[in-house]
């Protein structure tokens, strides 16, 4: 029998959070926004649940993860699993990819605006 991999998907729920955008939310709403859809999502009684975002989505994805770890509460369920597909992470341009922008301009935002999205 060759080696092969079965997966079982069993979905119960599916949500795509209806996040605030900027500019004409600012930052923090976005990630405020899915904060609020999992606690939601634990009120309605789910258990298992997994955190997943792709581009801009994989960065609020992966700030809910960071913010759920850092959290002082001791019954908090945590997500099952979680998943950034091509997350927006460097908005310092200080990576490989950051210098690839600074040399063509693949971008509508100049490499000053970027900077300043970086520090807030």
């Amino acid at each position: 029998m060759p080696a092969t991999f079965y997966f079982r998907i069993y979905l119960g729920a599916f949500e795509a959070p209806d996040y605030r955008l900027a500019p004409e939310h600012p930052f923090p709403a976005a990630a405020e926004d899915v904060r609020a859809s999992y606690f939601g999502l634990l009120e309605l009684g789910y258990k298992k649940i997994a955190v997943t975002g792709d581009s801009a989505g994989g960065n609020l994805a992966l700030g809910l993860l960071i913010s759920l770890k850092a959290s002082p509460s001791n019954n908090l369920v945590v997500p099952v699993a979680g998943v950034a597909l091509s997350p927006v992470t460097d908005l310092s341009l200080s990576g490989q990819a950051g210098r690839r922008v600074r040399r063509r301009t693949l971008t509508s935002l100049s490499l000053r605006q970027l900077n300043w999205c970086a520090r807030i």
